[in-house]
Order: structure tokens, then sequence, then C-alpha cells
């Protein structure tokens, strides 16, 4: 009998133990999904970057017909740098993300462009200049979130302060001299495009790209000295790109 009670119970706790070993172990605790970044938002920052143009001074003698010279053009193609500020609002649904976005900038796009040789005489000749020195944009903003990068399109207005200079002579002792200037504020387009990334829930960096054209401008050099009624009309466009770098803070 004593032996038939150690089997049974040597028996109950070989069970037990292998029920023990097969049970299955309490599962690890599952740390929540991290919440997918969301564009939405309003955010300012600061950018830097270098513009290129390529503008044109259309010269035309006036009275055309009676001014011993023929119209001519000068090119000028002013580049810089610029840096500013910008803020605007984004709202995401879905990947879809739309936005508008106004920035300032201090600028100095400049050139200064000559031709000489007019009507063969080598001594006569001409300067243009341009100056960008201010300049913006208001735009809306259309691109595609995966998740932290946003790859987007942008267009709408712009404009800038422009300063115009020239010097037109036609005698090589600089007796008939004609110069010009002006200054003015214009307004025009601009379109382009630029990647994005939110480095930080709050911090994002970006690349972009603009095209910008704010149009014509016509100003007149008048002689210098006494000399008959004749002048010089001049008509510079002011058109170009800009490539920028950025940083945001996302409110």
């Amino acid at each position: 009998m004593n032996r038939l009670l150690l089997a049974v119970a040597a028996s109950m706790l070989a069970t037990t133990a292998l029920a023990a070993d097969l049970a299955p172990a309490p599962a690890e605790p599952v740390a929540p999904a991290a919440a997918p970044f969301s564009w939405t938002g309003f955010y300012a920052g600061v950018n830097a970057g270098y513009g290129w143009g390529n503008a044109r001074d259309n010269v035309l003698p006036s009275p055309p017909g009676i001014f011993p010279v023929a119209p001519f053009r000068v090119s000028i193609d002013p580049r810089g740098a610029l840096g500013g500020l910008q803020a605007g609002y984004n709202w995401q649904t879905g990947n879809f993300v739309l936005g508008g976005e106004a920035d300032i900038q201090i600028a100095d796009i400049e050139r200064t462009g000559r031709i000489s040789g007019l009507n063969g005489n080598p001594a006569w000749f001409n300067t243009t200049s341009e100056k960008i020195d201010g300049f913006g944009t208001a735009r809306l903003r259309a691109g595609y979130a995966f998740d932290r990068l946003l790859v987007y399109a942008t267009g709408g207005l712009a404009y800038g302060h422009i300063k115009y200079s020239s010097y037109t002579q036609f005698e090589p002792h600089a007796d008939v001299e004609y110069p010009g200037d002006a200054s003015k504020w214009k307004a025009g387009w601009t379109i382009g495009g630029g990647l994005e990334y939110a480095v930080t829930d709050h911090w994002t960096v970006r690349g972009e790209y603009l095209y910008y054209d704010l149009g014509k401008s016509s100003y007149r050099a008048e002689p210098l000295a006494a000399h008959p009624p004749f002048n010089i009309k001049h008509t510079v466009d002011a058109a170009g790109s800009i490539g920028r770098l950025a940083v945001n803070y996302k409110f």
C-alpha cells in the first residue's frame, strides 16, 4: 500500500511539473504605435539662397528714324544672394497637403551689361544696370506627404523693388551723353516646387526652387547737355530663378 501511495504521488508531481512547463508564458507588454506625423498647422522660419536672372534692356533712341542710332538690346543677367523670413499654414487630409505661404527677402541681385560699337563707331557705347534689392512672394502650396517627407509644387504672386541705371555716349570726348535711372516696385508671378522634411515634430528643413517674372519697366534717359530734342527709351524686363534653403518651426 505504501509503495502504491508513493507511486501515485510521484505521478501527480510529474504531471503538475509537465503542465507548468507547457503553460504559455505571460505576454510581453506591447508599446503603442507612434502616431503618424501631421503637417497641419502654422509655421514660420528663415531662408537663404541665390538668385540669377536673364534681364534684357531694349534701347530705343527717340524719335525713331531721326536719331542716328538704330534700336539695340543689352543683356544684363543679374545674380546674387538673398535671405529672409517666411510664414504659412498647412492643412493635411490623407497624404495630400494644401497650404499658403508668404515671404519677404533682402536681396543683392545685380549686374551691369555693356554694348559698344553702336552703328559701327567704336567710341559709341551703352551700359545698363539692374539691381533687385527687395523681393517677396505670396503663394499657394500643394503637395504629397510620405509621412515626414513632403514633395510640393507652389505658385502665386511675386513682387520686388528694382533699381535701373544706364549711360549712353555717342562722342569720344563725352559731349553727347544720355544718363538715366529709375527705381520701381514691380509685381508679377512665380512658380516652383521643393522638398521639405520634418526632422522632429516641430522643426523642418527644405530646399526650394522658384522661377519669377516681374514684367517690364520703361524709363527715359535725357541728354546731359543741350542737344537736339532726342532721348533714349529703355524697356527692361526682370525675370529669373531662385534656389534657397529654409528652416521652419511648426507650432
